[in-house]
This record gives C-alpha cells, sequence and structure tokens, in this order.
C-alpha cells in the first residue's frame, strides 16, 4: 500500500510541475527510479520479469518519442519508466 502511496505523489507532483511549465522534471524522475529498484532489491518480493517489463514499457517509449522527434516527450518516457519500476509492466501498459 505504501508503494502505491508513493507513487501516487510522485504522479501528482509531476502532474502539477507539467501543467504548470509544460515540462517534466527528467531528474526527478531518474531519482524516482533509481529509488524503486532500491525498495525492489531491498524487498523480499522478487518479480524480476515485472521490474524488467516495467521499464521496457518505458524504454519503449522513450524510442518513440525519439523516432517521432519528440512528439511525445523524453520526460514522459522518463517518467513512465520510473512508474513501471514500481508498477510493473503489466499495471503500466494498462494505464497507457
Amino acid at each position: 500500500m505504501w508503494k502505491e502511496i508513493i507513487l501516487w505523489i510522485f504522479l501528482a507532483v509531476n502532474t502539477v510541475t507539467d501543467i504548470r511549465t509544460k515540462k517534466i522534471n527528467i531528474i526527478w524522475s531518474v531519482i524516482f527510479g533509481i529509488l524503486g529498484i532500491v525498495v525492489f532489491a531491498a524487498g523480499g518480493d522478487k518479480e524480476w520479469i515485472s521490474l524488467i517489463s516495467g521499464i521496457a514499457v518505458g524504454v519503449y517509449l522513450l524510442a518513440f518519442a525519439k523516432m517521432t522527434k519528440e512528439s511525445i516527450g523524453l520526460g514522459d518516457g522518463f517518467m513512465v519508466t520510473a512508474a513501471g519500476i514500481w508498477m510493473g509492466g503489466a499495471r503500466t501498459l494498462a494505464v497507457l
């Protein structure tokens, strides 16, 4: 439950920032993603396929952003990658 609360806070902060500035802070997304990997590694839940697939969804979005000359911004890709680390691949795809 606490992981979901942390994720919601991250998403809420990014939403407010995006609405106000039309930008997503990539550094905060990277920090949040690293924190997610640390929490994953420290926890007893070792569903590596979920972690890897969550990262893969975000990496796919980053590649799509590059291919389309950022019609979807890189910040969005980094944010989805970070959220994917916390949610796993299936849940991240469902959100997208």
